[in-house]
C-alpha cells in the first residue's frame, strides 16, 4: 500500500512538473514578435517609437525626441515570456530586459524593470 502511495506521488509530481514546463515553454510564440511594431501612448518609452524583430534576432528602433530622431540597432533573444535586447544607442552600448505579457498577431505589451508597461500595435 505505501508504495502505491508512493508511486502515485511521484507520478503526481512528474505531471505537474511537465505541465509547468510545457505552460513556460508556450506561453510566448517567438514567430509572432517578428516584425514591426508601433509604441502607443504611455510606458516607459515615447510614443509613436517603431520597432523591427527580424528572424535572425536582430532588433532596430527608431524615436522621435524632442524634434530630435534616434535609432537603435543591436540583438535579442526570447527566452519564454523574458525578452533581452543588447542595443547601442547614440554610441553607447545598452541592455534592456523586457518581460512580454501579451503578444497577439496584432498587439504587443511589454513591462520594464521598472514595472512600466508598453503596449505596441503592429505595423502593416
Amino acid at each position: 500500500m505505501k508504495l502505491m502511495q508512493c508511486l502515485g506521488a511521484a507520478c503526481a509530481v512528474l505531471c505537474l512538473a511537465a505541465a509547468a514546463t510545457a505552460a513556460e515553454d508556450a506561453k510566448i510564440d517567438a514567430k509572432k514578435l517578428v516584425g514591426k511594431w508601433v509604441a502607443g501612448e504611455g510606458g516607459g518609452v515615447p510614443a509613436g517609437m517603431v520597432v523591427v524583430f527580424t528572424k535572425d534576432g536582430k532588433v532596430n528602433a527608431t524615436a522621435e525626441v524632442d524634434g530630435t530622431k534616434h535609432e537603435a540597432k543591436g540583438t535579442y533573444t526570447l527566452k519564454g515570456d523574458s525578452l533581452k535586447a543588447k542595443v547601442t544607442v547614440d554610441g553607447e552600448e545598452k541592455t534592456h530586459s523586457l518581460k512580454i505579457t501579451t503578444l497577439t498577431a496584432d498587439k504587443l505589451v511589454v513591462e520594464n524593470s521598472e514595472g512600466k508597461v508598453t503596449t505596441f500595435k503592429r505595423k502593416k
